[in-house]
Parts: C-alpha cells; sequence; structure tokens
C-alpha cells in the first residue's frame, strides 16, 4: 500500500473516529448526533435566518431526518417555527428562551469540551490541522469542477 493510500486510510478512522466521539457526547446529554447537529445550527446566528432547507442545505441532513427533530424539539418548548412572509410554506426557526437556555446549556457544555481539547494541543498543531482540512477542502472543490471522480 501507498503511503497516500496509507494516509487516506488514516483520515477515513479519524473522520469515523470524530463522528462517533460526538455522537457519544451527544448521548450523554439526551441528543442523538443529528438533533445535536440541528441544534448547532439552530443556535448559530451568524448565517441569518434558520430554515429547515437551510440545515438540510448546509448541514447535509436529509429534509425527513430535520423535520422529526425540529418536531420533536418544537415539543419540547425549545423552539417554535413561524412561517416566513415571503414564502408561508417555509418556516423561521425561533429558539424559545427554554430553548436558549438549553443550548446555553449544552452547546456551552461541548463548546468547553472543544476549547479544552484545542488548548491541551501545541498552537502549531492546531493551525496546521486546520489550515490541511482548508486544503482538503479546496482540493476536493476543485477536483469535482474538474469532474476527477474516476482518480
Amino acid at each position: 500500500m501507498t503511503k497516500n493510500r496509507k494516509s487516506l486510510e488514516k483520515y477515513y478512522n479519524l473522520w469515523q473516529e470524530t463522528t462517533i466521539l460526538y455522537e457519544r457526547w451527544a448521548r450523554l446529554h439526551g441528543l442523538t448526533y443529528n438533533s445535536l447537529t440541528v441544534l448547532i445550527a439552530v443556535a448559530d446566528r451568524r448565517r441569518g435566518t434558520c430554515t429547515q432547507k437551510s440545515i438540510c442545505r448546509e448541514w447535509a441532513l436529509p429534509k425527513q431526518t430535520v423535520n422529526t427533530i425540529l418536531k420533536d424539539f418544537e415539543k419540547q418548548g425549545l423552539l417554535e417555527l413561524v412561517p416566513l412572509e415571503e414564502d408561508r410554506r417555509s418556516k423561521a426557526i425561533h429558539l424559545t428562551e427554554q430553548g436558549r437556555e438549553f443550548c446555553a446549556e449544552t452547546l456551552g457544555s461541548l463548546k468547553k469540551l472543544e476549547l479544552f481539547i484545542i488548548e491541551q494541543m501545541d498552537p502549531a498543531l492546531v493551525d496546521a490541522m486546520i489550515g490541511g482540512m482548508e486544503l482538503f477542502c479546496q482540493y476536493f472543490k476543485k477536483g469535482m469542477e474538474q469532474k476527477h471522480e474516476a482518480l
């Protein structure tokens, strides 16, 4: 096996392990991996109006999965779905006061863990990790544009 193939295999394993770690963390906090992802998307106010469609697009989650999670969060009183004026079929997702408190506690706990991890790492390694992921994404997009699916 070539060095590049071994590196790719390591990348796949780390991607899988990272997903499993976030899934375990979510379960410890009464969530699933997908519901954690939806919660992060809803709580992120930097992207403007949050809708089911935007969550599906930005997080690559199936529409039915997101819909089920949103309905469950709505039943729990964490959010409300408000029809958009420009398209009444689409609904803006707004956290309730209870939802904001839940996000502050839950996502705040996750953020503390992530920051703890980053703080344990050498800053140069953190920069290299981020830089490497940025390049990976950049070359992935470039490869798709050049239609190199058969590599």
